[in-house]
């Protein structure tokens, strides 16, 4: 139902048009009061809300500058916006949208945009200087010349909870397979770039001159053509990475998962981060930095990464450099960290200059299989220096907190009494919550047995 403080009707005129005006609207229901989300927006009013019932939409939707929060009742997985046959982006928001622009709960799929400039940006989502916020929704199967799911030029946009899976920038300057960020500002919190790809750089995100915080996203399986298979970034002004996971990404040349190019100033930063089964062709099987470009690395763990040539972790070439701080580097291919680069409190495989550094197995708890948790006896454990630990870092990458004192003497540097542990993980690991809370004796059922065995232990507990 259309609600509004005076009901007025909208009579539909033919199959494409609706009346041109409509009285202020506090909710618009697609299809119930508008049979497509393009009606919707173009009878609403700054201001309104756009809800949308599951199905498939084919459409390319532009929100001509109206703030307005658009989102799905039943969630992606069954609201689909497809720009099948549209040839160009399938949602545009290019007319001063601001934050309060709401995009959430849709699968934005099979946007074409490889037309002539501004037409060959932005397959899934184009935004220019807006700064829209994008919730909950799956990107899928765009493609664009640059920015194959997601572009944006200026602004501030803000992601949250979205997925961007096989995504595509082509042709020969493909650039930014899942998304292309141009002196922008944007953050992304816990995404998902999934299978993307560009023929050029930057398999899943390529940002020219831009910033932002990535939290707990994780980049598998992205590849690019040349450089940076999950990320490609130069002239950044001020970008962190925080709890990120870098899996099996790989580049046709530099930089398996991230290529730090110049110019970037503060240094771009990793922390708690995970690299492992990351690829490069030539070098940096994890990470390549640029003559004259810098990137920090704080308590990440870069394992089972490989390379054609050197670097199989870290290759900093020229006067290009990584500051490398409680990490763990090992188990890469055919090196670990190589470059003029400053490493300390850091376990590396092989002897490396550096203040605190140590050379024994971490015993990760299943590094074939992913698990790099820390194990009992690991050397790492209580061997990091605490002094260089920032306040934003006071959990690991599962969320545990860190500075758990464990080991008797430890190896590393306190602070105010408390040591922490080399790597992304603290030790021990976070215990997992049980599936079933209420399944006290664990036969998969929370029946009356369950509830005779907590009646059995009411009470005070024992001294």
């Amino acid at each position: 139902m259309l609600h509004r403080r005076s009901t007025c009707l909208a009579a539909l005129l033919g199959s494409t048009a609706m009346v041109t005006s409509a009285a202020p609207a506090s909710v618009i229901n697609v299809p119930a009061d508008a049979p497509t989300i393009t009606i919707a927006i173009n009878i609403a009013n700054s201001g309104d809300e756009i809800v949308v019932a599951p199905g498939t939409y084919f459409e390319a939707l532009n929100l001509n500058g109206k703030t307005l929060a658009i989102h799905s009742t039943d969630g992606p997985e069954t609201t689909i916006v497809d720009g099948f046959g549209q040839f160009k982006p399938v949602i545009r928001i290019i007319t001063g949208e601001g934050p309060s622009t709401l995009i959430s709960g849709f699968t934005i799929r099979n946007g074409v945009a490889t037309a002539a400039a501004p037409g060959d940006r932005g397959g899934g989502i184009y935004c220019n200087l807006t700064s829209p916020t994008i919730e909950n929704c799956i990107l899928m199967g765009n493609q664009a010349i640059v920015g194959g799911g997601f572009y944006a030029n200026g602004g501030t946009p803000t992601l949250v909870g979205c997925q961007f899976i096989d995504n595509s920038a082509t042709s020969s300057v493909g650039d930014g397979g899942a998304a292309y960020l141009n002196a922008t500002t944007a953050n992304f919190t816990d995404c998902s770039f999934l299978e993307n790809s560009a023929a050029r750089i930057g398999g899943a995100v390529r940002l020219a001159s831009s910033s932002g915080i990535y939290t707990r996203c994780e980049f598998v399986g992205n590849q690019a053509g040349t450089n940076g298979g999950a990320t490609d970034f130069n002239g950044t002004t001020s970008l962190s990475y925080f709890g990120c996971r870098f899996t099996g990404n790989s580049a046709g040349a530099l930089g398996g998962a991230v290529v730090s190019a110049t110019g970037s100033v503060p240094a771009p930063a990793f922390s708690n981060c995970i690299f492992d089964g990351n690829m490069a062709t030539t070098t940096g099987g994890a990470v390549h930095i640029a003559n004259g470009a810098k990137a920090e690395l704080n308590n990440c763990t870069l394992a089972g990464n490989t390379s054609g040539g050197s670097g199989g972790a870290i290759f900093s070439t020229g006067s290009g450099a990584a500051t490398v701080r409680n990490c763990i580097v090992w188990g890469n291919t055919p090196t670990g960290i190589v470059g003029t680069n400053t490493t300390i409190f850091t376990c590396h495989q092989g002897a490396i200059a550096g203040t605190g550094n140590i050379v024994s197995d971490p015993l990760f708890a299943d590094a074939e299989g992913g698990d790099l948790h820390l194990t009992t006896g690991s050397p790492c454990i209580d061997a990091g220096n605490t002094t260089l630990l920032s306040a934003s870092l006071g959990t690991d990458f599962d969320g545990a907190p860190r500075a758990v004192n464990v080991v008797e003497v430890p190896m590393g540097v306190a602070a105010y009494g408390y040591f922490i542990d080399m790597g992304a993980y603290e030790f021990p690991a976070a215990p997992v919550p049980p599936s079933c809370p209420g399944d006290l004796n664990n036969d998969g059922v929370v029946n009356g047995a369950d509830l005779g065995l907590l009646l059995g232990a009411w009470g005070l507990c024992p001294p």
